[in-house]
């Protein structure tokens, strides 16, 4: 290597893919544990190493990046230059570290025995299944979760040397309705894609874009960019029965009876089309729709109907949305055709409504067709039955006997990582690959490609899905060239190589695009028209079963567990519900007038009847529910799925009728009435919610839009600052305290500015600071005892609007690292203090624990370790080398990860230069998928965190205390309709 170039940038050029390409597919031999005098030529001791990769915790297909430290992954952000997430990751992202490293995680195949499993070697079961797949042939079925790459198509090319079509890809949330209403309104079945960003005004009917729809991550960053703390910032109005995570990031929610979300959509569309406001093909489609009809089914007012179209019609561009969960019964493709047909009537198809560059979710099996897989179970006319990266034993209706279905199957595999409801009921089990173990590739949006690699090596002998089937396919009849499973991928790229390769040969192609994390070139949008016979459809209401008067049922996806695959993760079980604070259990949700007429309280147990099972679960009174609906979350009630997942809760899809959307095969969630009978038992819900009712302390602030523009910076705290009305609860005294002075200021003073306009509360900045800085989960348990060690918390405060609705105030809390600090005035020895830089600092092994800081900590960020930490092998392999461990009997709390501030420091001191702005992200401002959240240096009045500290919108939180935050908030707007 030549003199100009150092080791350590050479390993930097290399660090994101050439090591891992020039390790290849093939296993490595175990390595004598060797001295740091004689390490791998790929790992420098305190040195990270980067791995391009992808998110394989949902179908979005998030593009990540995996730091390693010593051979091993510590922690996952997002890839900056990945179109589908732009750097950010959601909590279950931030997780996906725990699925890797989980002590329940499968480590050798088990074939079973009778009532027990035994240990197989891999050449014994691959061998195994291969005689069985020869000899069943025709009869063999695959089903997988999403998969769209070469991986997906090696298993095609698999099943057709059995001479066998039997495959399906299932997701509990496949979105059939929604890309059968795209081909009955545009001839083309595909899931678009949407932009928020661009539009002027958003309508949410039914889809919970902010929590589990399509691409969360991606809709965080494009509603806060079309917002940005601007009074002509996109206005989001929301239509619903309940108010989610998505409602409660609203301007104005229209509540509506449960299911009626066809009716607004159909009324909205109507009023425009009528008015000569918009596009008038499918005027037809909503001619019964009229204001006067729509206020009878849904409840909301004719008037403001028409205000509200006229509005939407108004806005150039606006987006409507619809097709989550909670609102998809059994015409769930109605809804989502008539949602296309107002964004087609205004002109959104093609600015906003993106058919070109689509979610590649064409492929994922409807319920009709995994009823028909069951049917033929059922029939015999499956004989071999393989399954990866799905569990329909849990996400099935337990009523489509999918469990009793598979004793008619002869031979049955599971490809899993850990043990989960379906995989117990199988007789062979080989241990899968994590992703980040894993060479691997797949297509989430038309045009994105992703390229996973492996960003160490196995955990334990587990084998990836490509390997498994490329393994054993030459002895079920393929004709396979390549030597083994990278050699496939690669040869699945050389038309790609051949578009895009620039003139490079493939070996630099391959490299390059390894290093990217893939290639990205989605499509831009073009306009669409809508085909002539789309208004003709079937419009109707569900039909839901039950008496007339019960509340009708809404079950909604996890915004944390997503459909359940995520809820094996200690992380997410203790991070709060963004919606109710819960942790660790599930909840009916009631509202205040139901639980009165029912005679509840929250905790109480209530049994939910009229559905295919008896489902119970303790009482959650939440004011943003109608009285006309109760609510269950999915996601819990594991009977297997390991430690962290087994016992929690309760699982409605077993519950559920496997009832079809007539249209599209789609599962219908929103099907029934239900009655509420009370039990007698009392289950107290561990909520870690400090409550929420702000007391007039004006902690989460907002602004109405019309002021912004005579709103002036915020001035140092003074006097003046006396006169607000938050203060009169506080002596003036105590509140005019002088600041001493700092003399070590160092140039450097760390701050941070959290933007509320933009903050959705989803809570990834809360997992991704558990990832980064080693810290524990004490369990359900010590959890009832509000002994949650999270460092940053997501407040939540309940307000009213102006036309009274319930309104929804999230604000992240954390260490605001004053600089009157009341914590460091009152520890007897010296372990929390202030640095030169301006942080807040804490010293453990000098902590004795007596929590006196705490007590001083009007903010309540600090953290006393009640119980050791405990991660069981290899779980302990996600920590941080670089934070310690904290030990029983001290406090922690937030340090604005200072280890991150320090190895900026070290690089810009090897590099002859002051530490620039953006040279330092914290975790929390790393993830956030909305970039709510900048840091930066207060004392820089060029840096982007001086200059928001100085917005109209800014101010701080309890600041008549005089503590002197170095933590700025940016007051949320709210953006009201413009008057008719």
């Amino acid at each position: 290597m030549s003199d100009g170039l150092k080791r350590r940038d050479f390993l930097k050029l290399v660090g994101l893919g050439g090591a891992a390409v020039a390790a290849g597919c093939a296993r490595r031999p175990a390595e004598t544990v060797l001295p740091f005098s004689a390490q791998p030529e790929d790992i420098i001791p305190g040195i990270p190493t980067y791995y391009s990769s992808a998110c394989r915790e949902c179908p979005a297909g998030c593009g990540v990046v995996a730091t390693t430290r010593e051979g091993r992954v510590v922690k996952l952000e997002g890839n900056a230059e990945h179109p589908v997430n732009r750097g950010a990751l959601c909590a279950r992202g931030q997780a996906g570290l725990q699925s890797l490293y989980h002590p329940d995680r499968l480590r050798t195949p088990m074939q079973r025995d009778g009532a027990t499993w035994k240990p197989v070697t891999w050449d014994q079961a691959l061998g195994l299944l291969a005689v069985k797949a020869r000899a069943a042939g025709a009869r063999t079925a695959v089903v997988t979760g999403h998969e769209t790459g070469a991986v997906d198509r090696l298993v095609g090319e698999w099943l057709a040397a059995l001479g066998s079509n039997q495959r399906l890809r299932h997701e509990a949330y496949g979105h059939e309705a929604l890309r059968e209403a795209t081909r009955l309104a545009f001839g083309r079945a595909v899931v678009p894609t949407h932009d928020f960003a661009k539009a002027r005004v958003v309508f949410s009917l039914g889809a919970d874009f902010l929590e589990t729809w399509l691409n969360p991550v991606g809709a965080a960053r494009g509603m806060a960019d079309g917002r940005d703390g601007r009074a002509d910032g996109a206005r989001f109005v929301a239509f619903t029965s309940r108010q989610d995570l998505t409602a409660a990031n609203a301007d104005q929610v229209v509540s509506i009876q449960p299911g009626s979300e066809i009716a607004v959509a159909l009324g909205l569309l109507h009023v425009i089309t009528a008015e000569g406001l918009g596009e008038r093909s499918a005027a037809a489609a909503a001619a019964a729709w009229d204001p006067a009809t729509v206020e009878k089914h849904s409840g909301v007012p004719a008037e403001a109907l028409r205000r509200l179209a006229r509005e939407f019609a108004a806005a150039r561009p606006g987006l409507a949305v619809a097709g989550g969960v909670a609102s998809q019964g059994d015409n769930a493709t109605g809804l989502c055709l008539a949602v296309h047909l107002l964004n087609a009537a205004c002109g959104n198809v093609g600015a906003t409504v993106n058919l070109d560059a689509a979610q590649r979710l064409e492929g994922l099996a409807s319920l009709r067709e995994m009823k028909a897989l069951v049917d033929r179970m059922n029939a015999g006319g499956v004989d071999v039955l393989v399954m990866h990266g799905a569990n329909p034993a849990f996400t099935l209706p337990a009523s489509l006997g999918f469990a009793a279905a598979l004793k008619k199957v002869g031979f049955k595999v599971s490809l899993a990582r850990q043990m989960d409801e379906t995989a117990e009921l199988f007789d062979l089990v080989l241990p899968a690959s994590h992703a980040l173990e894993s060479w691997d590739d797949a297509e989430p949006v038309t045009g994105v490609r992703n390229l996973l690699q492996p960003a160490m090596r196995p955990v334990f002998g587990t084998r990836s899905l490509g390997e498994i089937f490329f393994a054993t396919g030459r002895q079920v009849g393929m004709a396979l060239k390549q030597a083994d499973f990278l050699g496939y991928l690669q040869d699945a790229w050389k038309p790609l190589h051949a578009a895009h390769g620039g003139g490079v040969d493939f070996d630099t192609f391959w490299t390059r695009t390894v290093q990217a994390g893939g290639l990205f070139s989605p499509p831009a949008a073009s306009a669409a028209r809508v085909l002539p016979g789309a208004g003709a459809f079937r419009f109707a209401l569900p039909r839901l079963s039950g008496a007339e008067g019960d509340p009708a049922l809404l079950v909604f996806p996890s915004a944390l567990f997503y459909d359940g695959r995520d809820a094996s993760k200690p992380w997410l079980q203790e991070l709060p519900d963004p919606v109710s604070k819960v942790v660790w259990n599930s909840w009916l949700e009631v509202s205040p007038a139901t639980a009165k007429a029912l005679g509840v309280e929250q905790g109480d147990v209530v049994a939910v009847e009229g559905l295919e099972q008896r489902l119970e679960a303790p009482v959650l009174v939440y004011e943003g529910l109608r009285d006309d609906a109760v609510a269950l979350p999915l996601g819990q009630g594991h009977t297997s799925l390991g430690r962290y997942a087994k016992g929690h809760g309760m699982n409605p899809f077993a519950a559920l009728r496997p009832v079809l959307d007539e249209a599209s095969g789609a599962p219908a969630y929103l099907q029934a009435r239900v009655k509420l009978v009370k039990t007698g038992r009392h289950e107290k819900l561990t909520s870690v919610s400090y409550g929420t009712d702000q007391l007039d302390r004006g902690i989460a602030q907002l602004i109405p839009a019309a002021a912004l523009a005579t709103a002036k910076p915020p001035v140092p705290f003074g006097d003046a600052a006396l006169e607000t009305p938050y203060v009169p609860r506080y002596k003036k005294e105590y509140a005019k305290r002088p600041l001493s002075a700092n003399p070590l200021n160092s140039g450097h003073r760390w701050g941070m500015a959290i933007d509320l306009d933009r903050c959705t509360g989803c809570s990834a900045c809360v997992t991704a600071c558990y990832a980064e800085n080693n810290i524990m989960v004490v369990g359900r348990d010590e959890a009832h005892k509000h002994r949650v060690m999270s460092w940053i918390r997501i407040e939540k405060f309940y307000e009213r609007r102006p036309d009274g609705s319930l309104e929804v105030r999230h604000l992240p809390m954390t260490c605001q690292q004053c600089d009157n600090a009341g914590c460091e005035t009152v520890c007897p020895v010296y372990a929390t203090y202030h640095n030169p830089e301006g942080i807040n600092a804490q010293i453990y092994n000098r902590c004795i624990g007596t929590r006196y800081c705490s007590n001083n900590c009007p903010y309540r960020v600090r953290r006393f370790n009640y119980v050791p930490a405990e991660h069981p092998e290899p779980l302990n392999w996600q920590y941080n080398p670089e934070v310690t461990v904290r030990s029983k009997g001290v406090m922690e709390k937030c340090s604005f990860c200072i280890q991150r501030i320090t190895a900026a420091r070290d690089t810009a001191k090897d590099e002859g230069r002051d530490i620039r702005d953006g040279d330092v992200t914290p975790a929390c401002a790393g993830t956030c998928p909305s970039q709510a959240i900048v840091f930066g240096n207060l004392d820089d009045p060029n840096s982007r965190v001086a200059r928001l500290a100085t917005n109209p919108r800014g101010y701080k939180v309890l600041e008549m205390l005089n503590m002197q935050p170095n933590v700025n908030y940016l007051k949320r707007v709210r953006r009201d309709a413009a008057k008719a």
